[in-house]
């Protein structure tokens, strides 16, 4: 049966009932296989189900098997009627005879029936009659102390407690993990095989790499576990009457107090009574407190399906934020605990994380499955050497299954970090926090960035530039307040949700410059005033993005006022009159970039208090704010260089339509000799109307029609028309304006663009940016709120690095990328990082293949005459040769300058393939040519060899082993591409010498030995080919780099002595 967890993961469930005699079977077969079927059941849930257990009913079932929509499956074991399956509690209802998700049932709280599992959602039945909470809420709440139990059964305790294995357990898990295994493997083949010094390097290796997993995986998860929200006492209303318990013991439904305390929220709840400032810096990044009002009659149900798409919601309050202040009477009920909880959710996706669909991943393990073939050729081809040789049985099971360990090396799929470890190094330097490691690699694909405008493109403050007043239908603008206790001063003076916090101001910074500007002053934290007149503020209608406004209900003297501001639009269409002037007058700011609202009121009574409809009609326009908004001087390079690698560029906004073009044209993001066509709405048909000649229009359905560059304004309300036609695609290709979008517009915006082929980028500042930062490729936040939560985190915890500094740093909840830079200056950054990282990662895996192919092919060789590579030459290739070069390749840092090409991801495309295949065809053709150049010579001879052993003591293996030495350092200078995505090839002298040093003792190495031994015509190839190749090495840097090479004796002594060594 299917089980929906949340958006994102479906689960398969099938229950299962373990045999006896079964388990003793593969028990036994496991002994004789020598845990080879144990590791099959181990590492394949599938598998175990099949040979030990049997589907049964749910009731008789003790095991679950679980298949995710990702293709993930594993076995749970079942407690009951429930079972946990990656933080999340599924229950048996039998009343449907399905299994559901804790979730599901606190979003079901209606629901009656029988049963232990729905003992609190028949008690809470009454408190949630229609979906409604009712008031008063001491009558309804119906949660009884006798029931504690039981709910404890269901919810289990209100804490985010991280899973922690014993540190045998894990030992056992990291030993038992296929790469371990193939470890152990090939170090048990090595020793039968008398390598007892490799064998020995790579157990002392892999013991010590194993150790650093547990220890670094016990501190991983207990730093996650230390993100736990605190447990603090509380005052919770049971039977009726108020009681003090540790918040660990709260419950969906419960009724609590909020002090008026600086604590933690403990789980999430809804606000039904009262009002609260809350800091949700810890989870959306926004760093200016919230103020949360209590609703008593909010839809309960809807707000338990939707509420953790909804940050911006005036009544939820979220765990693991902070109270700032709280009136006297807030109250909240509790709707999730847990893992449940926004928090708890974010905590499950670092500890069990999305699997990544990059295709160079994917392409990276097909290819490690194309080496596993080759191997089994290689098998095969070994086998029948060793028989025409008439070796024993032994030798050969030995040396077949030895080459397995060559052409799949098990350090093959850990090159794909190479890259990302040192890009995340380098950002940390530039305080930008990666929490998605797996993201560094795919910022080197991208090609379209979106920015939100304010605080992104521009500076977050806003300054004042004026206001024009609407006097009797007469235009009046003041770039002060001059009369400060008229109407237009009081709408200033009120309308606006800012809290006074220890005599500070705290709040939103445009309506802090509003409140300054109209020159009264705080007095309480619900009274302002200025000289003898007061002003109390009795009611707040927070802003709504979808009504894009906010009103509040004030009192002066004896007179009740009702004040609302927000976007000139949606006020002109709540406003009773509006002079002649008001569209050509917000039209003609907006185009220059200012920000404009519009403010009006109306004279209230006292049955129209609480409806906000009434309050939001019919209103007296009163005349607009103006706001200067400037954009930030990094904003024009990074466009600029954005612009000149083909990157096409967005702005989306919540701002006015004008507004948004303006700035766009400011920063570049539109050339100035590129049309706009903006969208406009007239009887549900949309036009396109230039912004600068209003008589020239665009045919929608014949975007060709118009010959001159263009491009597309789009606003949220077009947006929306257009989302089921078949025009949007056409319209996203040319649109780079969006303005009037919500924050789910903005989310949709990028899934769209997902959808058309495009590696997104979105880089925002705030909590209504959170759904589009997650939703995107790479999301990248400019957050300066303090540390948090990370939900895009997908390392896998074993290998988790930087938990702990995700917990000290800086970090936005939905983004990969957090910038403690508060400019778009990070993009460049992260897209230079990560195309270096993703050439990087690709060189470095074709770098490891080849190394397999050219091992592989030198002992196939070898083996055909009976001989082999010996113990020292294996650990001298390996650990003195190969991985010292990988790392080198790592350590290249990326070019300064975007380029417009873009790196390949696709490592199974032809162009790559024809490329490695070349390279595999060179280096046999050279080794097939230095075999038969050794063997056909008149002093060669293989010197008597033991039974059951190869000779490893010869001149073929010698000149085999030098040989490939050779060819392994020349691929690195092959492999590392340079220009345009990393630095010069040795770009730092340094990295030049050690490389020009390695080659130089190789190549006398293999000249004196060619020489001693009558080898001329190998000796002479290598010297070409390597004086081509140094020739290629020295030319670039040299000549860019001369300033630091001044010292020309040095460099004129390492030339002679080179020259020397090839002679």
């Amino acid at each position: 049966m299917e089980v929906e967890l949340d958006e994102e993961i479906v689960i398969h469930v099938k229950p299962l009932r373990e045999i006896a005699w079964r388990k003793y079977f593969v028990s036994i077969v496991s002994i004789f296989s020598f845990g080879l079927l144990y590791l099959c059941c181990r590492w394949m849930p599938r598998v175990y189900a099949y040979l030990l257990c049997k589907e049964s009913s749910v009731y008789d079932a003790t095991k679950c098997l679980v298949i995710n929509n990702h293709g993930e499956s594993s076995i749970v074991e079942k407690n009951g009627s429930s079972f946990t399956y990656h933080c999340y509690k599924v229950i048996f209802n039998e009343m449907t005879g399905e299994f559901q998700p804790i979730k599901k049932i606190i979003q079901e709280m209606n629901f009656g029936g029988n049963g232990l599992a729905w003992k609190q959602i028949e008690s809470l039945k009454d408190v949630y009659e229609e979906n409604v909470i009712k008031v008063p809420i001491k009558s309804t709440i119906r949660i009884f102390i006798d029931e504690i139990e039981s709910l404890k059964d269901v919810y289990e305790e209100n804490v985010i407690k991280v899973p922690i294995k014993s540190t045998i357990r894990i030992f056992i898990d990291e030993v038992l993990h296929p790469f371990n295994v193939f470890q152990i493997f090939s170090i048990i083949l090595w020793s039968l095989d008398n390598y007892y010094l490799y064998a020995g390097c790579v157990l002392i290796i892999s013991l010590i790499s194993s150790m650093m997993a547990l220890f670094e995986t016990r501190r991983n998860l207990r730093a996650l576990n230390k993100l736990n929200n605190e447990v603090c006492l509380v005052e919770c209303v049971r039977d009726n009457k108020t009681f003090k318990i540790s918040s660990n013991l709260l419950f969906p439904g419960d009724l609590f107090l909020i002090p008026n305390q600086r604590i933690e929220i403990p789980c999430d709840c809804v606000l039904i009574e009262g009002n609260c400032l809350i800091n949700e810096s810890s989870l959306t990044g926004e760093s200016i407190p919230v103020s949360k009002q209590g609703n008593p009659q909010i839809n309960f149900n809807r707000i338990n399906k939707n509420y953790h798409h909804q940050l911006n919601s005036k009544s939820v309050m979220f765990g693991g934020t902070r109270v700032l202040k709280a009136s006297s009477n807030a109250k909240a009920v509790v709707l999730s605990t847990g893992f449940e909880t926004v928090k708890g959710t974010l905590i499950r996706s670092m500890i069990y994380p999305k699997p990544h669909g990059f295709k160079f991943y994917r392409d990276a393990f097909r290819f490690v499955g194309i080496l596993a073939l080759i191997a089994m050729i290689g098998f095969c081809f070994s086998l029948y050497f060793f028989i025409i040789k008439k070796a024993n049985a032994y030798l050969i099971i030995k040396r077949a299954f030895d080459l397995f360990t060559i052409v799949v090396p098990p350090a093959l799929p850990s090159t794909l970090l190479i890259g990302t470890s040192f890009a995340i190094s380098r950002l940390k330097k530039k305080e930008i926090y990666c929490i998605s490691p797996s993201k560094i690699n795919i910022g080197g694909k991208l090609n379209l960035f979106i920015f939100d405008k304010t605080g992104t493109l521009t500076e977050p403050d806003m300054d004042v530039y004026g206001i024009l007043m609407n006097q009797e239908g007469e235009k009046i603008f003041k770039d002060s307040m001059s009369q400060p206790q008229s109407i237009f001063g009081m709408s200033m003076a009120c309308c606006h949700s800012l809290n006074l916090d220890q005599n500070k101001i705290i709040g939103d910074q445009l309506e802090e410059k509003m409140f300054e500007f109209s020159q009264w002053r705080f007095d309480g934290s619900t009274r302002v005033s200025y000289g003898n007149k007061k002003i109390e503020i009795l009611k707040i209608n927070d802003f709504n993005s979808n009504l894009r406004r906010m009103s509040v209900v004030c009192k002066c003297e004896a007179e009740v006022y009702g004040f609302v501001k927000g976007s000139p639009e949606e006020m002109m269409r709540i406003c009773k009159n509006v002079p002649d002037w008001y569209e050509t007058e917000m039209n003609k700011f907006t185009r220059k970039g200012f920000r404009v609202l519009s403010v009006g009121f109306k004279r209230l009574k006292e049955e129209n208090l609480n409806s906000r409809n009434q309050i939001e009609k019919d209103l007296e326009f009163l005349g607009f704010l103006i706001f200067e908004n400037k954009i930030k001087k990094e904003t024009f390079k990074v466009i600029s260089e954005l612009n000149k690698a083909s990157c096409k560029n967005i702005i989306c906004t919540g701002d006015n339509l004008l507004t948004a073009c303006s700035i766009s044209r400011q920063c570049k993001i539109i050339p100035q000799e590129d049309t706009i066509f903006i969208s406009k709405i007239s009887n549900n048909f949309i036009e396109w109307i230039s912004l600068d000649d209003p008589s020239i229009s665009l045919d929608l359905k014949n975007f060709s029609s118009f010959k001159s560059n263009y491009t597309l304004a789009c606003t949220g309300k077009v947006f929306d028309l257009l989302s089921n036609s078949s025009l949007l695609d056409k319209v996203l290709i040319k649109c780079k304006i969006f303005a009037r979008f919500s924050p789910d517009q903005k989310q949709k915006l990028v899934d769209h663009y997902q959808q058309l082929g495009y590696y997104v980028s979105f880089c925002g500042d705030g909590a209504n940016d959170c759904g589009a930062l997650r939703q995107a490729d790479v999301g990248i936040s400019l957050s300066n709120s303090e540390a948090c939560v990370a939900a895009s985190f997908t390392s896998k915890i074993p290998n988790i690095s930087c938990v702990l500094e995700i917990v000290k740093q800086e970090a936005c909840v939905a983004a990969s990328f957090t910038s403690k830079i508060p400019n778009i200056s990070c993009v460049l950054e992260i897209v230079k990082q990560g195309r270096a990282a993703l050439v990087t990662s690709f060189s470095c895996f074709k770098y490891m293949a080849l190394y397999s192919i050219i091992q592989f092919t030198s002992v196939i060789l070898l083996y055909t005459q009976m001989a082999s590579l010996a113990d020292p030459q294996y650990l001298y290739i390996d650990l003195f040769i190969v991985f010292p070069l990988t790392l080198t390749m790592g350590r290249f840092n990326s070019n300064t300058k975007i380029s417009k090409k873009r790196p390949t991801a696709n490592i199974l495309s032809p162009k790559v393939l024809v490329s490695l295949i070349g390279h595999i065809l060179i280096q046999i053709i050279f080794q097939i040519y230095t075999y038969f150049t050794v063997i056909h010579h008149h002093s060669f001879t293989l010197t008597p060899i033991l039974e059951n052993d190869t000779n490893s003591f010869n001149l073929l293996t010698s000149s085999i082993f030098i040989f490939t030495i050779f060819q392994y350092v020349t691929l690195v200078d092959v492999f590392i591409v340079g220009a345009p995505f990393q630095e010069i090839k040795f770009k730092k002298p340094p990295d030049l010498r050690l490389y020009i040093l390695t080659l130089t003792i190789i190549c006398s190495l293999i000249s004196k030995l060619c020489e001693k031994f009558v080898f001329p015509v190998i000796a002479k190839v290598i010297k070409n080919i390597s004086s081509f190749t140094l020739l290629d090495v020295e030319q670039d840097p040299l000549i860019d780099h001369e300033s630091e090479w001044r010292d020309k004796k040095k460099y004129k002594r390492l030339e002679k002595l080179l020259s020397s060594g090839l002679r």
